[in-house]
C-alpha cells in the first residue's frame, strides 16, 4: 500500500473496503465489554491496554500536579472478537510484549 501511495495511486479497493468497514462498527464502553464478557471493567481496560487497532482512548496524556490522567477508552466489535479469540487460544493479553 505504501508503493501505491508513493505512485500516487490510490489504495488497493480492499484497503478502502477495510477503512470503511472500521468508520461504521459500533463502538462500546468498558462497562458495556465487562458485562457482556462478565469481567470488571478494570480488567477489560487491562487486557486492551496494548492494543491500538479498534481502541479509541481519549483524554489528556499527563497529569498535572493537582489532577489526575483522565484517559475514556471505546472499543470496538472487531477489537472485541479479537481479544475474545486469543482468550479462548489461552492467551492472556496482559502478560504479553506488545507486537
Amino acid at each position: 500500500m505504501l508503493e501505491r501511495r508513493q505512485q500516487g495511486l490510490p489504495p488497493s479497493p480492499a484497503a478502502a473496503s477495510l477503512a470503511i468497514a472500521t468508520c461504521d462498527e459500533q463502538y462500546y464502553t468498558g462497562q458495556q465489554v465487562g458485562k457482556r464478557l462478565a469481567m470488571h471493567p478494570d480488567t477489560i481496560k487491562d487486557l486492551f491496554r496494548n492494543d491500538t487497532q479498534g481502541v479509541l482512548r481519549i483524554g489528556n496524556k499527563r497529569s498535572t500536579r493537582y489532577k489526575r490522567a483522565k484517559t475514556t477508552e471505546r472499543y470496538s466489535e472487531s477489537a472485541i472478537q479479537r481479544l475474545i479469540r486469543r482468550l479462548e487460544a489461552g492467551e492472556d493479553p496482559r502478560y504479553c510484549r506488545a507486537a
